[in-house]
């Protein structure tokens, strides 16, 4: 019998690729699954130059029609913004320079590693 994940164990996978993966490009994780009423950001980091990241992390599985970034849509880009915003002003980053990422984990069969697809200032 096949099992299914549910959403959440899978989405909680793909953001635990992320992170790792941005540690070890030297990112500091801030925060992460920051909520606000208008939306969420998945990941909060610090680069080596001091710029502020939010990153919206994306996962598609075998079979997909889309590619994960084809997923993000300029609604939940501004959802994004948004809390981007909050996060700033409840840290007192209003000064800080920041950019919007996407990192899009895809994932094939159950014995291949996941590959991940960086894009800088996404949007």
């Amino acid at each position: 019998m096949k099992k299914i994940m549910k959403t959440s164990v899978v989405g909680k996978w793909a953001e635990n690729i992320a992170a790792h993966f941005l540690g070890i490009k030297g990112f500091k994780i801030l925060s992460r699954n920051f909520n606000t009423r208008f939306g969420e950001i998945d990941i909060v980091a610090k680069d080596s130059c001091g710029i502020i990241i939010f990153a919206e992390v994306r996962y598609r599985g075998k079979g997909s029609y889309l590619l994960p970034e084809e997923t993000l849509t300029s609604k939940k880009q501004q959802r994004i913004k948004t809390t981007a915003s909050i996060y700033m002003n409840r840290f007192g980053l209003q000064d800080a320079n920041v950019r919007f990422d996407v990192i899009c984990v895809t994932k094939g069969k159950w014995f291949e590693f996941p590959k991940i697809q960086y894009i800088v200032d996404a949007f």
